[in-house]
């Protein structure tokens, strides 16, 4: 296992000519079904008839690792992430990312549970994700997301977060982690910027509408803090109990003014009941 580890933070691995392609079965469908609905220990036992008949690929070990993962069998799960690597194809590239992606989270939170793992191997195992997917959005993600939250290096990060928008602009949790990375460092101008690139790229997702409001109201830009959490109000069909606590935050004559508005809704539309949940 040791040589196999260093060959791979090399990048010396060759894939073999095995399968390129998730297997075409009826076992490996199922466990994909079973595993997309969270049910495990079904989508285990139809991966692992999958195995049977396709020995060297590398989709079936993967998800296989993932369960053991899920069920906190971390040296199991690491053995079966490194042996998939050892049967993708160039063309599985993404497939490829991905497992290194989930290598990284293993050497960032289970690095002790391991042998021959170390959390230094983390960098390793995030960079190779990004070199051997370059155009790969979420490999972006998840290496800003370590260096954000577990090694404080924010230029990279942050420049991982803008690479996987630039690479994804329809994907929303790039722009999600950088808002919470600046608005946790007090950057709140920048935050405001990358909300704002958020609602251009046509997201109905209320909760950055939200965001936004509140880095008005911290600006003290009353009038268009209290339109775009209304916005949010509007973007979820009204459905959106959380913004009740950002109404909170403006002035009392600001706060009747949304309860006028959700009283007329509330008039409008009796079909939709909450509405008067709201004035509740």
């Amino acid at each position: 296992m040791k040589k196999i580890l260093a060959s791979l933070l090399l990048g010396t691995v060759c894939m073999t000519s095995a399968y390129s392609a998730e297997p075409d079965c009826e076992a490996y469908r199922n466990g994909v079904k079973e595993y997309d609905s969270c049910h495990y220990a079904s989508a285990l036992d139809n991966f692992v008839e999958a195995n049977k008949l396709f020995p060297e690929n590398g989709y079936i070990y993967y998800y296989i690792g993932q369960i053991m993962y899920m069920a906190n069998e971390y040296q199991k799960a690491f053995d079966y992430a490194i042996e998939s690597l050892q049967y993708f194809k160039p063309e599985d590239a993404i497939a490829s990312s991905d497992v290194y992606q989930f290598l990284g989270l293993m050497a960032t939170n289970s690095s002790d549970e391991i042998t021959d793992l170390s959390s230094e191997d983390t960098a390793k195992f995030y960079d190779s994700a990004v070199e051997i997917a370059p155009d790969y959005w979420k490999a972006y993600l998840e290496r800003g997301t370590w260096y954000d939250i577990y090694r404080n290096e924010y230029s990279r990060s942050d420049a991982d977060y803008l690479k996987a928008i630039n690479l994804n602009a329809k994907e929303i949790e790039p722009y999600s982690r950088l808002i919470w990375s600046y608005e946790e460092r007090g950057m709140y101008d920048e935050a405001e910027k990358i909300c704002r690139m958020c609602i251009a790229a046509d997201f109905e997702y209320p909760h950055h509408y939200d965001i936004l409001s509140k880095l008005l109201l911290r600006k003290g830009q009353r009038d268009e803090a209290r339109d775009t959490l209304w916005k949010a109000f509007m973007k979820s069909n009204g459905y959106y109990f959380q913004g009740m606590e950002t109404v909170d935050a403006f002035p009392e004559e600001d706060q009747q003014w949304f309860i006028n508005q959700i009283r007329s809704q509330a008039e409008a539309h009796p079909d939709q009941t909450y509405w008067k949940e709201y004035l509740e």
